[in-house]
Formats: C-alpha cells, structure tokens, sequence
C-alpha cells in the first residue's frame, strides 16, 4: 500500500495486519506524508550531529552539557 501526499511517498513495508485499512486510511497516510515533507529537513540535521557527537565521544571527547543549560542543571527546584 502507498500513497503520494505532496512530494513525499509514504510506503508501508511491513505486512499489514488484519484490520490495516481501518488505521492505514489514505488520509492517515497523507498526514504521515505531509509529517515527513515538513520535518525531514531537521531530522536529516539532527542524525547528522548525532553522528557527529557519536564520533567525538569514541574519539574521547567527555560527555559533556552545555553551558547555556548550567542554570537548569543547578537549580533544585525543576527535579
């Protein structure tokens, strides 16, 4: 099953299971599609530093929080 909603395909891979039709409905699969048109640019981006920071911890880097978060981190009252 698939179907095209805008620029994105969306193709389901898995087998569908017995009521799919009732989930999986043209409409559902449009949203999905418009989803995927709209947010892919940023999580291309964001895996793309996920990678980035997987090789800076391997490579030895610290885990580390950023500074601008410090006053969060510090403060008891958000735990």
């Amino acid at each position: 099953m698939s179907i095209t909603a805008l620029t994105q395909q969306v193709r389901v891979l898995a087998a569908l299971g017995e009521r799919h039709d009732e989930i999986l409905t043209p409409a559902a699969l449009a949203f999905v599609g418009r989803l995927a048109e709209v947010f892919e640019p940023r999580r291309r981006d964001l895996m793309k530093e996920r990678r980035r920071q997987a090789l800076r911890l391997a490579s030895g880097s610290p885990l580390d929080f950023p500074l601008v978060t410090a006053a969060v981190r510090n403060d008891p009252s958000w735990r």
